[in-house]
């Protein structure tokens, strides 16, 4: 709405002396719909300057604003409010000229690195890391599409007592067998063995602690089994990646920076930046009050190392790497305090980026019977989900279209099965925790992915029988009023409206980190255009020229939801 809201200011200026342009657009709203407006312009600011009610300032301003020649735009007062509604057609063309313009502007801002999904070796992906896949996916094309240069990476966490746990149980009772199935899943098996056995024998517990140790301290037996157990559970996590259509540029392995963060912290400790705390780690000091202190520790007293010291090592070396300008964690909520108090880390030693880091945190996700437990495997495992849903998605389509060859039937199921997935993932507010109902993200109706595509299949197949009848010639970057009444007209321009605020909309995502912005907004358009098609008939065979505008308006719209399924990672079908 800029453009529109900046037309709106230019009329404002010469009666409005007290309050620059750029004053009149920030107070310049969208009202609510009903009230039969584009945008408003509150006058309570100006009540105590001018010594009148803000109702008899938006008065006045409006009828003199419409005596004025040349006013082609419907002026009115309400209440304290003065309003604007443009014509639809100066509308369409405005947005048509706006975007021809902008279509060359492609000025870069920046580089960002995004962190996702970063997975431990010790079992296969489940429903939390697909929703940190799609977000990391969407959240790049999204800020792509705002010509910022995005590098998506990942730190795999290839060591610790949990990878030691099912390296203990394969080591125990795997007999050196080869695994008889996905090798991330067989890599699970182990890690939930482990858990079974451990509630049955806790000497265990030592038995892996040993072993961690032994891994550390460099034992050859125990680096072997750890290098077969960790290339099992990559290779069979990349095979997921690659159906979730999930790149990574770049995968460090913690095991190849541990050590370095060791000497960020010791050098933070020299520097005066870290503390030894009371039980000797060294540590951020974290002030509560004036009395306590809390510590965030980054190295322990035993020089063990955590999370916090490989991160401080890491992004120091993505940033000598890279030089971004930007460094996006995609990471679950449990961590807020963590990321807090790295950020702080990064800010007490100078780190360049410091103030350019963001969390881009996300609530859990639960089933139907309750929260997921990856050591009992209750949980909806990302490759068997995928597979259901391509499974139904095959009998759907069978169902609707049983002349379809086998082929063309699997790749329009994967399609189908791959958003109806992603779309339940990005439709919730990041920060908030959801239900997670497998049945209900295939539906093709309510606000689900498959919704969105049969919407964007629909609009093609009346486009293209709008084309099979011929064409009147008239100019596509116009749109005539052909027949159309007032209120048709009206519902036109505010669809153009919602498809010119696409950029903004993308944007305010962006700054926000919140693709549930996206997901709304392609929402909101299907919904807006099913409506348009189902109330006027877009087929006219007498009358050609009406046929010709509303399949322009329904080709405007197909352009730019087919825009927002690229970004939001949602595959086009022509027909489903």
């Amino acid at each position: 709405m800029t453009p529109f809201k900046q037309i709106f200011a230019q009329l404002l200026t010469p009666h409005l002396p007290e309050l620059s342009v750029e004053e009149i657009i920030n107070f310049i709203e969208v009202p609510p719909q009903g009230l039969w407006a584009d945008l408003a312009f509150p006058c309570f600011s100006l009540a105590k300057t001018r010594g009148q009610s803000p109702v008899q300032i938006s008065g006045d301003i409006a009828n003199t604003i419409q005596k004025t020649p040349n006013t082609n735009q419907n002026i009115t007062s309400k209440w304290p409010y003065i309003n604007i509604s443009f014509d639809p057609l100066f509308v369409i063309e405005k947005i048509k000229e706006f975007n021809t313009h902008n279509s060359t502007l492609s000025t870069p801002k920046g580089l960002v690195l995004i962190e996702s999904p970063s997975p431990n070796t010790n079992k296969p992906l489940h429903l939390g890391h697909v929703r940190n896949m799609v977000l990391g996916n969407v959240l790049a094309r999204s800020m792509t599409h705002e010509w910022y240069d995005i590098q998506k990476v990942e730190v795999v966490n290839d060591r610790g007592i949990h990878i030691c746990k099912s390296m203990l149980a394969y080591k125990l009772w795997g007999n050196n067998a080869e695994p008889d199935k996905k090798s991330d899943h067989y890599v699970g098996d182990w890690y939930v063995r482990y858990a079974s056995e451990e509630e049955k024998n806790p000497e265990l517990k030592e038995q892996a602690q040993s072993m961690l140790r032994d891994r550390e301290d460099g034992d050859p037996e125990v680096r072997a089994l750890w290098k077969k157990m960790n290339k099992r559970a990559i290779d069979g996590m990349r095979e997921t990646y690659t159906r979730y259509w999930t790149h990574i540029d770049d995968a460090t392995f913690e095991s190849d920076v541990y050590q370095d963060g060791k000497e960020v912290a010791e050098q933070g400790l020299a520097k005066g930046v870290f503390v030894r705390d009371p039980k000797g780690n060294i540590a951020l000091p974290l002030p509560i009050n004036e009395e306590e202190i809390s510590y965030f520790v980054v190295l322990r007293s035993d020089g063990t190392t955590l999370y916090a010291t490989q991160d401080l090592a890491l992004v120091d070396k993505r940033f000598k790497t890279y030089h971004m300008d930007k460094m996006v964690y995609v990471v679950g909520n449990e961590q807020d305090d963590y990321f807090r108090a790295l950020f702080k880390c990064f800010k007490a030693l100078d780190y360049p980026f410091a103030s350019q880091c963001h969390h881009l945190s996300y609530g859990m996700i639960e089933l139907p019977n309750g929260k997921m437990k990856s050591r009992t495997w209750n949980v909806i495992d990302a490759d068997n989900l995928i597979e259901e849903l391509h499974q139904e998605s095959v009998e759907e389509i069978t169902r609707r279209n049983s002349d379809l060859d086998e082929r063309t039937v699997h790749e329009r199921a994967e399609k189908i099965a791959l958003w109806a997935i992603n779309f339940f993932m990005i439709k919730t507010d990041p920060a908030k925790w959801f239900v997670f109902d497998p049945a209900e993200s295939l539906s093709f109706e309510g606000e689900t992915g498959p919704y969105i595509q049969y919407t964007y299949a629909r609009i093609w197949s009346i486009i293209t029988k709008v084309k099979e009848l011929g064409t009147n010639n008239q100019d596509e970057k116009k749109l005539e009023t052909n027949n159309q009444d007032e209120k048709e007209l009206e519902t036109t321009k505010q669809l153009y409206f919602h498809l010119w605020s696409q950029d903004e909309i993308i944007s305010k995502s962006n700054t926000e980190y919140k693709p549930s912005t996206l997901a709304r907004y392609t929402l909101d358009l299907c919904q807006m255009i099913n409506s348009f098609y189902q109330q006027y008939h877009i087929i006219n065979p007498g009358d050609l020229s009406l046929t010709q505008t509303r399949g322009q308006v329904l080709q405007d719209v197909h352009t730019t939801l087919g825009n927002m399924m690229d970004i939001l990672w949602i595959p086009r079908i022509d027909i489903m």
